[in-house]
């Protein structure tokens, strides 16, 4: 399970790099989504367990 989270996790980063390079979205936003994604699935985990 922890596999697949950090597989998705790292599609998201490398998709959102991609977008970053083509419509120069603020590098920042990519790390705030990021971070705040990660965050919620840490919670998310915690209320299940």
């Amino acid at each position: 399970m922890q596999q697949i989270l950090e597989d998705m996790l790292l599609m998201v980063v490398e998709s959102s790099w991609l977008a970053m390079e083509k419509e120069q979205v603020g590098l920042l936003h990519v790390l705030l989504v990021v971070v705040i994604g990660t965050f919620i699935e840490e919670k998310c985990k915690l209320k299940l367990f």
